[in-house]
């Protein structure tokens, strides 16, 4: 679950939607109501494809563009 707020919001909601929430408490609520409602697979699954989503975002790599990246800026 994130908020609207962050970056990984356009890595979320390309995946399931209703896993962004409004940064308030009324919608974090129904947003967390609405995961916990899904089967034990549903969740397994959501995990599964966050987490393969999440495989680009590698610290190392984006430290790694960063460094190479300010070199251009020489």
């Amino acid at each position: 679950i994130v908020s609207e707020w962050t970056g990984t919001k356009e890595v979320v909601e390309k995946i399931n939607k209703q896993m962004v929430s409004r940064p308030s408490v009324p919608d974090l609520e129904s947003t967390i109501n609405k995961y916990f409602k899904l089967s034990s697979k549903q969740r397994e699954d959501l995990s599964q494809k966050f987490y393969k989503a999440s495989i680009p975002f590698n610290k190392n790599r984006i430290i790694s563009e960063f460094i190479i990246n300010m070199g251009n800026f020489k």
